[in-house]
């Protein structure tokens, strides 16, 4: 696959999350490891969908959680996501959520673990 045909110009490499599925709307990208608060950037409860296609690091692709944080005595939710070079998520509509329902506009924070 070409960079030019990574969808909604998500960059190498990076982790993009999209508002819209199919990759569209506002993106946000992140490369470096760690917890990323989506509040931070004004995207909590906003991610449809979600890309990354690793083209330069191959050694060091790792994977990421997804994180719906809860409050008083419930566990926060959390699923990880990509632990192959590409990860293709174009509807969080698809992926399950551990009390019913899905993970569409359901994230608080994306936690990146590069390997």
């Amino acid at each position: 696959m070409g960079i030019e045909s990574l969808p909604g110009n998500c960059s190498p490499d990076y982790w993009c999350l999209f508002e819209d599925i199919n990759y569209g709307g506002h993106k946000l990208q992140f490369f470096d490891s760690g917890r990323k608060n989506l509040s931070d950037w004004g995207f909590r409860d906003t991610a449809s969908s979600i890309y990354r296609g690793v083209i330069n690091y191959p050694l060091n692709y790792g994977y990421a959680t997804m994180v719906d944080y809860r409050s008083g005595v419930l566990y926060d939710r959390v699923r990880d996501v990509g632990q192959g070079l590409e990860s293709k998520y174009p509807s969080l509509g698809a992926l399950g959520y551990p009390d019913g329902g899905d993970w569409n506009d359901r994230m608080d924070a994306f936690d990146v673990k590069r390997g």
